[in-house]
């Protein structure tokens, strides 16, 4: 009778635990059919449980989701001639050894557009649909993208919202008074969705010192440097306190899947194969490029551009996919290949200006650039 008794208790256990498996399983294919989905033929990468992988990561300027009070803020979508990829960062994560790196594209960035017989800005080929723009970067750039990413202004507000915020140190008091970036101390700060999003889209950043407001005046190459430092905070925080919170975890769930568009070949194994490389990656491991570019003023209608550097990018793009590489194998296993180098030849535009002007290099973020904490 005992024995019977616990078979027959074992078999309920059993029976609920199968439920609950069986309902959180159906819930999170109930998000993940929420999510906005496109085709993606151009994309050439493949997720991989050994090898290292890159994700286009897109924000783009597209002014849905937002309130009628952050329309008035940031403008409607005809004042930006449409939508346009304002950030493009490539996340390179390697799942053996959870390291990750950044190469970011200057919002700027002059190339020939997949597809089409004219160049453009790198960015202005999304407002053509996310095939061409991953087109246009793989032939630019003969970096293979695996998937895509892509989250408006209104969506990356409420994501950082939905995990609480960011961690940002800011060495200085610093603002925007374009982006509307407004930080009235130093120290590291917690900033919400719309400070976070003004953070990401500085370029014209200012940090308060020895009684005066200090203009950057970098641009675009001090935005990347911000726009690194809260990729890192975002990561950091999830790691932190939404990966080990189911209810956290729910909240970002569900507000995700109305706020993202991904390609319709990230399926919901790789999604949770990518979840679980982010578990690995600490912030500390993740290596920020950016590619050398050369300014050219008063390009045409085009106005201000930034030209590519072929030698010079063609080395960052080799330093980038090499800096996450497979670590070194077990004895008696096979050796990882190292990541191929991309041929130096990056594609240029159809017409090369006589009056370049200065060649801007991969640097250093400087010393009164926020990072995270």
């Amino acid at each position: 009778m005992i024995l019977r008794r616990i078979a027959i208790w074992l078999s309920s256990l059993l029976l609920v635990l199968l439920l609950i498996a069986g309902g959180a399983y159906a819930y999170v294919r109930y998000r993940y059919s929420q999510i906005s989905k496109v085709p993606l033929p151009a994309a050439r990468g493949a997720l991989s449980p050994r090898k290292p992988f890159n994700v286009l990561l897109v924000g783009s300027d597209s002014r849905s989701g937002l309130t009628p009070q952050q329309q008035s803020s940031y403008g409607s979508a005809s004042q930006v001639g449409g939508k346009r990829a304002d950030t493009m960062v490539i996340v390179r994560i390697d799942p053996v050894t959870g390291k990750a790196a950044l190469l970011s594209i200057p919002y700027d960035y002059f190339a020939p557009i997949a597809g089409a017989s004219h160049s453009n800005r790198i960015g202005n080929a999304l407002n053509a649909g996310p095939n061409q723009l991953v087109a246009t970067v793989q032939q630019d750039l003969h970096i293979p993208i695996s998937d895509y990413v892509e989250v408006n202004f209104g969506g990356l507000i409420n994501i950082v919202n939905a995990i609480g915020g960011v961690k940002v140190d800011f060495p200085y008091p610093s603002r925007d008074t374009m982006s509307g970036l407004n930080v009235p101390t130093a120290g590291c700060q917690l900033l919400n969705g719309k400070q976070a999003l003004a953070l990401a889209r500085s370029r014209y950043f200012s940090y308060y010192k020895n009684g005066s407001w200090h203009f950057d005046g970098t641009a675009d190459f001090g935005r990347i440097h911000r726009q690194h430092a809260f990729l890192q905070a975002a990561v950091a925080r999830v790691r932190s306190t939404v990966l080990t919170n189911p209810i956290a975890l729910n909240n970002l769930l569900a507000v995700a899947a109305k706020n993202l568009t991904v390609d319709n070949k990230l399926s919901l194994t790789s999604l949770a194969h990518l979840a679980s490389q982010l578990r690995k990656v600490a912030s500390g491991h993740m290596v920020g490029f950016t590619l050398p570019t050369q300014i050219v003023n008063n390009y045409g209608s085009y106005g201000d551009v930034l030209f590519p550097v072929p030698s010079q990018d063609g080395r960052v793009i080799s330093q980038f996919l090499q800096s996450v590489g497979q670590s070194a194998p077990r004895p008696g296993a096979a050796k990882p290949s190292a990541p191929a180098s991309p041929s130096t030849a990056v594609a240029t535009p159809h017409q090369v200006p006589a009056n370049a002007g200065s060649i801007v290099g991969n640097t250093k973020a400087p010393s009164f650039d926020p990072f995270a904490c």
